[in-house]
């Protein structure tokens, strides 16, 4: 069993903000094994263009089915970015 844990699948939360998205533009140069899930409301701080060109799926808030998707395959969520 490996020391520490390596995620396959995570999902970030408020990830089209400045906080999330920097988390998620470190996560996919430096983890090229894990993909990425990105959850964003797209409130004032959120921009799809933060994360645009990146290998990671993006599901908006505001489509009540389809965020819930993409959690299904997710082996471990541990980061939320979104503003309180």
């Amino acid at each position: 069993m490996p020391d520490t844990f390596q995620p396959t699948n995570i999902i970030v939360t408020g990830g089209c903000g400045f906080i999330g998205s920097n988390f998620v533009h470190h996560v996919v140069r430096e983890q090229p094994g894990v993909h990425v899930t990105v959850l964003d409301k797209l409130t004032y701080a959120g921009n799809p263009e933060n994360i645009a060109g990146l290998e990671a799926t993006i599901a908006w808030y505001r489509d009540n089915e389809a965020w819930w998707r993409p959690a299904k395959g997710a082996t471990e969520a541990r980061y939320a970015a979104q503003g309180q």
